[in-house]
């Protein structure tokens, strides 16, 4: 197996001619690393998530994307590996993507689509194992009470972790969360980071996870991947980034210098969200999906 998860090269991605949305992209995440993506609105960090997903195609030219050592995608089309790994890749979202009028325990079983017949897939008819698969995944991540409810009687915070037990259904090698806690609030959120963490640790899951709350990355991953303007600008173990690089990275002058790496990241989500939004620098043309991200009144 190839040392690798994840190994970009030289890759750009348009929506529009002439309006690139990810810059040559080159950057490696190993085996049962935990990575944060950070940067601003716009930046791109959901579409390189989607690009390593599968779920868009990169731009002709000569970039690549390797999943564990096979080739996904090469001058703008994506190889017949795409396919074969997606069973290998969880995906948890920001919106949780559970049916509300099933229960907890049939979302979970969801994970488990990808390795059984097509036929039993459809009639929802799952083994015995799989079943055993599930709850054992809903006790793991701290909700095996709930099991037998409706998703939509859940939390957010407790939906949110169902889709982090899906993926271990899924038996998923990487995992790719984009904005898991953006909608939770903080106790719920620190439960999802701790959970995702505790799966990378014990399980060797390689975790990719955006986050606007960087703290959070800072606190709970092994290193951070800053995107500014569509390019990889910071690429580093957490501690090797400074007040000074998160300050560039927003444009922004935080309103208090501090003098250790935690006591500056816990609270730039609120100094961030005193910005005026055109002083933030984005790539994408749509200032929609910039005051959507945010909570602006």
């Amino acid at each position: 197996m190839s040392e690798f998860a994840v190994k970009i090269s030289g890759i750009n991605k348009s929506f529009k001619k002439n309006h690139p949305i990810l810059k040559e992209i080159n950057l490696n995440v190993e085996c049962g690393e935990m990575v944060g993506l950070i940067g601003a609105s716009g930046s791109g960090k959901s579409t390189l998530m989607r690009l390593i997903a599968g779920f868009e195609t990169i731009d002709d030219g000569n970039g690549s994307i390797k999943l564990f050592g096979s080739l996904c995608q090469t001058n703008g089309h994506q190889t017949s590996a795409v396919k074969t790994l997606r069973s290998d890749i969880g995906i948890i979202f920001q919106q949780f993507n559970l049916v509300g009028r099933l229960t907890l325990l049939m979302n979970v079983l969801a994970g488990r689509l990808g390795r059984i017949g097509r036929l039993q897939g459809t009639f929802g008819v799952f083994p015995k194992n799989d079943r055993i698969k599930a709850l054992q995944a809903l006790e793991r991540v701290g909700i095996l009470d709930k099991a037998y409810q409706r998703a939509s009687t859940l939390s957010g915070g407790q939906q949110q972790r169902a889709a982090i037990a899906r993926t271990l259904t899924q038996e998923a090698k990487l995992i790719l969360a984009d904005e898991p806690i953006a909608s939770l609030d903080p106790g719920s959120a620190e439960k999802v980071m701790k959970t995702l963490r505790k799966i990378n640790k014990q399980d060797q899951v390689t975790v990719i996870v955006s986050l606007h709350q960087i703290e959070h990355a800072f606190k709970h991953c092994d290193r951070i991947i800053a995107l500014k303007e569509g390019r990889v600008v910071h690429n580093s173990k957490v501690s090797d980034i400074s007040q000074k690089d998160i300050e560039n990275l927003y444009d922004v002058e935080l309103s208090e210098k501090k003098d250790h790496l935690w006591d500056f990241t816990k609270d730039i989500s609120k100094e961030l969200d005193k910005v005026p939004l055109h002083k933030i620098s984005s790539t994408v043309s749509n200032d929609y999906e910039i005051v959507s991200s945010r909570n602006v009144n």
